[in-house]
This record gives structure tokens, sequence and C-alpha cells, in this order.
């Protein structure tokens, strides 16, 4: 696991961070905000998310990749009741 994580988005200035990061060699793990928002977006269609990463299969690999983050859990659990 990295020590680092950079949360940012393509054409923002986490950019400048990750060079930086990349220039010392410090291992990181980058985070881009639009995949939080996917994974909640796609919780909310009204058929259920199991319907939708049934026709896309790559939405059901994001949000498998993402739930293995345990702050996910932690939000989900939160929400959960």
């Amino acid at each position: 696991m990295n020590q680092y994580r950079l949360y940012g988005r393509q054409s923002s200035g986490s950019f400048a961070v990750q060079v930086a990061l990349e220039e010392i060699g410090v291992p990181f793990e980058r985070v881009w905000i639009a995949d939080v928002y996917l994974y909640m977006l796609a919780s909310w269609y009204p058929g259920g998310k199991e319907g939708l990463h049934a026709r896309l299969p790559p939405l059901r690999q994001h949000a498998q990749a993402l739930s293995l983050r345990p702050a996910l859990s932690r939000v989900e659990a939160d929400h959960a009741g």
C-alpha cells in the first residue's frame, strides 16, 4: 500500500504535485475524483446498480475496484442504516 494518495482530476492543480512526487521517487496512489462521483451516480440508478452493471460490465469492474478501498466501505456502512 502506498503511503500517499493524490486526489485530483485531469486538468487540475494536482498535476504539479504528481510531478513532484514522481521526481523524488515517492510511491503514491492516484485517485481520480471522477471515480468516486461515478460510483455514487451509479448507485442512484433507478433500476438498481446490478441492472446497470449487467448492461455495462466495465462499470461493474470500476465499482469492484472502488469497493476495495477502506474509506468507501466505511462511508457505505455509515449510510446503510
